[in-house]
């Protein structure tokens, strides 16, 4: 790891930053690593995950920077993780979404605005996909390709038509061949069935890619399907 390292975040024991590769003091072999706003996360070949930095985003235990990767208590078998601006969200291999971290804005999609030390599920569905994560809103796939969105939504960014906030999944329009999807600060992108590219949320700086500055509480069609193409680095089917 390196970069910045105020708050710990990347695990060698320091909060002193570098400008070189440095070891993260990780006591086991990751498979995965994602990073946060000032957090990190790896998980393993086992499904557990380790954590460090920013004590508000992983597991609370002091209100110090949190340097050395510690284990998530109270999670099963992660498959996939994403990490937020101060919060983290998790797929289980049996298809259920856990969330901790901050709260303020329903991010976490319990329910509430509470602040959550320890890993809280979220509702009773079993049949999530993948997750990611904005700076204070999450979104989520389900197995039968419905798109879902929570948290923060003053720029649209949940793709809701408005911009209510939600505390809870709710279903982004009705379609069902959403297949991919990634969550900016602000703003989000999604892939569809066949290839094509979607935005959505803030874009004052044209971050949706649509010809425009202008923020959109839809999704909106960037780039339509194409041959022999891939977004986000990951090859996507032909129509």
């Amino acid at each position: 790891t390196w970069g910045e390292n105020g708050a710990g975040q990347l695990g060698d024991g320091t909060i002193a930053d570098r400008n070189r590769p440095v070891r993260a003091a990780l006591p086991v072999e990751a498979v995965a690593v994602v990073a946060g706003g000032s957090h990190t996360v790896a998980s393993t070949e086992d499904g557990s995950l380790w954590a460090w930095g920013d004590p508000t985003a992983d597991l609370g235990r002091s209100r110090d920077p949190q340097p050395t990767p510690k284990v998530v208590d109270g999670l099963g078998d992660i498959a996939r993780v994403a990490c937020g601006g101060s919060h983290t969200v998790a797929v289980a291999r049996d298809g259920t979404v856990w969330t901790w971290g901050l709260n303020d804005e329903g991010q976490l999609g319990d329910g509430t605005k509470v602040y959550k030390v320890l890993p809280v599920r979220v509702g009773e569905d079993t049949n999530w996909k993948m997750v990611s994560a904005g700076e204070y809103h999450s979104l989520g796939l389900k197995n039968d390709g419905t798109l879902w969105s929570w948290g923060w939504n003053a720029f649209g960014q949940l793709g809701m038509g408005n911009t209510r906030d939600r505390r809870h999944p709710s279903r982004v329009g009705l379609d069902e061949d959403w297949s991919f999807v990634s969550a900016g600060d602000h703003h989000s992108l999604g892939v569809r069935t066949g290839g094509a590219l979607w935005g959505w949320g803030y874009n004052g700086y044209g971050q949706l890619g649509d010809g425009t500055a202008e923020d959109r509480d839809i999704p909106v069609l960037i780039r339509p399907p194409r041959e022999k193409r891939s977004y986000f680095g990951i090859p996507l089917p032909a129509r």
